[in-house]
Formats: structure tokens, sequence, C-alpha cells
């Protein structure tokens, strides 16, 4: 469901990368602890790197805290 969200603005990635999908979608919902586990994904996803590094670096929450979780980095 939440992966739904996701290819609301990166159908490429959602429809594409179904090996990477599920890390994707967490770290859409704004996840400390996934953030950076999206980034190193795009180093090792060659399709889409480029748009999987773009999700890690526009979404400051991904980084900053997570909401969903109740933590924070």
């Amino acid at each position: 469901m939440v992966l739904a969200e996701v290819a609301t603005g990166k159908a490429e990635v959602a429809t594409g990368c179904a090996k990477h999908g599920i890390v994707l979608a967490e770290v859409a919902t704004g996840c400390a602890k996934h953030g950076i586990v999206l980034a190193e994904v795009a180093t090792g996803c060659a399709k889409h790197g480029i748009v999987l590094a773009e999700v890690a670096t526009g979404r400051a929450e991904a980084v900053t805290g997570c909401t969903k979780h109740g933590t924070s980095k």
C-alpha cells in the first residue's frame, strides 16, 4: 500500500525495481533507520540508481527522524 504512494511520484521505481521496491517504500514513509539503506541500495541498483538517489536526498525526514517508528538518527 505504501509502495502505491511512491508510485504516484516515482512510477518507474514502483513498477520496474521489484528487488528494492519494499525498501524504497519503507524509506518513503520517512524512516531514519532505512534512510541509509536506501542510499546503499542506490549504488547497488544500476537501473534505478539515479531515481533512488533523488528519493534519498529529497526526503529530509528520512535522515533527521522517523515519525512513523518514533525514532531519530
